[in-house]
């Protein structure tokens, strides 16, 4: 995109999550030009997410839920293979309104997919969401997947739960 449009946008640009009020106006279909599958072959997992994941989805059936747009799911698809040994493409959902979900954990970074469902909500922070707080709207915040993360869902797993739900 920046590259594209002469812009020089990053993560921590983004302070909400409709991307569409940071991006050139030019930029008429940021998905349809970016969310291709030499984005998903440029990504790499964030820090500790393979090895909690891994941890986790040994302990409880995980599934990987995206909103993302169809075309996408595919590139998704081989990149949750080729970073995660233990994936299926079984575990990889696609979901619009992920209150239609039922489990017992969702982690997502759009506090709204949290809101409503018959799981409990765990915002994982990114800039979009800093505003957000969680102990109100009755979630739990992670701030990565290291050792913090790790003893939260931790706990969660130990109270009986079959089914957690993961992006």
């Amino acid at each position: 995109y920046n590259n594209v449009y002469n812009d020089n946008l990053t993560v921590e640009s983004f302070k909400e999550y409709d991307v569409k009020k940071f991006i050139k106006p030019e930029c008429k279909h940021i998905f349809k030009e970016f969310v291709t599958q030499d984005l998903f072959e440029s990504m790499v997992p964030y820090e500790n997410s393979v090895e909690s994941l891994t941890y986790i989805n040994s302990k409880c059936h995980l599934y990987f839920v995206s909103a993302g747009h169809p075309n996408s799911m595919e590139h998704r698809d081989h990149w949750l293979d080729r970073h995660f040994k233990f994936y299926s493409s079984a575990q990889l959902v696609m979901a619009r309104h992920k209150q239609l979900l039922v489990g017992d954990f969702l982690v997502d970074d759009y506090f709204e997919n949290l809101v409503d469902g018959s799981y409990k909500g765990i915002i994982y922070s990114m800039p979009w969401n800093q505003q957000i707080n969680e102990t109100k709207l009755g979630m739990k915040r992670i701030d990565g997947w290291g050792y913090g993360s790790q003893a939260i869902l931790e706990e969660m797993i130990m109270r009986k739960q079959e089914r957690m739900i993961s992006i």
